[in-house]
């Protein structure tokens, strides 16, 4: 949805959801067992990277993610997949 990254602090936010309407439910299932964890997540290249995830508790089904800036460049319609 979008990507935000701060070149003082070095960190890139990234705010999510589902592809599929039909995945609403398993990725709210994995964002409350996940509030906090360190995951990884892949880029459509295939390339994995760290981030920390958190769940938007004011924006139901939306998650966060927070990573160094340098890891990972995302724009606002690019694919990712969260892995614990």
């Amino acid at each position: 949805m979008e990507s935000h990254s701060d070149s003082t602090s070095r960190v890139t936010a990234v705010i999510f959801h589902q592809r599929n309407a039909n995945d609403r439910n398993s990725l709210a299932g994995f964002l409350h067992a996940h509030e906090g964890d360190n995951v990884e997540f892949h880029t459509a290249d295939g390339v994995r990277h760290c981030a920390r995830m958190f769940r938007l508790s004011s924006c139901f089904g939306r998650g966060l993610l927070l990573f160094p800036s340098c890891a990972a460049r995302l724009s606002k319609h690019d694919e990712i997949t969260p892995e614990p």
